[in-house]
């Protein structure tokens, strides 16, 4: 069996119950939908250009000029993406969003850091989905 591992954001933007309560989101879905955006252009970015699924082939011959320019075009989206980022919000949305770990696991300090932390992630993930159209 396969096991699913859920993404920080889908577990933010869930509402599912806890102990019989249902929980209030951190999130919107619509602030979820842009950061696993930036996530999977992320995750593209770290494709290497030798694995088979991404050689591009021209009459049976592999093209290396077609293969960095698929690279340059991956790293260009994510570069274009995480521009959309302010730069003081780019640590919590690096943290939460690319790297899928909660802002308590290793960034936020304390509860009140946190909050902080959460709330630029918030407007962070408007900025990129009001860039997306989302």
């Amino acid at each position: 069996r396969r096991k699913h591992r859920d993404h920080v954001l889908e577990i933010m933007a869930s509402s599912k119950r806890r102990n019989g309560k249902a929980k209030q989101p951190e999130i919107s879905t619509r602030q979820r939908d842009a950061g696993l955006r930036l996530h999977e252009a992320y995750c593209r970015t770290e494709l290497s250009g030798d694995a088979p699924f991404t050689k591009v082939y021209v009459d049976v011959s592999p093209d290396p000029a077609a293969v960095a320019l698929a690279q340059a075009e991956r790293v260009t989206e994510y570069a274009i993406l995480m521009a959309k980022v302010p730069q003081n919000m780019r640590g919590p949305v690096w943290h939460v969003a690319v790297m899928s770990k909660f802002l308590r696991s290793g960034y936020s300090k304390d509860g009140k850091e946190a909050s902080m932390h959460k709330a630029q992630l918030q407007v962070a993930l408007d900025l990129l989905a009001n860039h997306l159209r989302i």
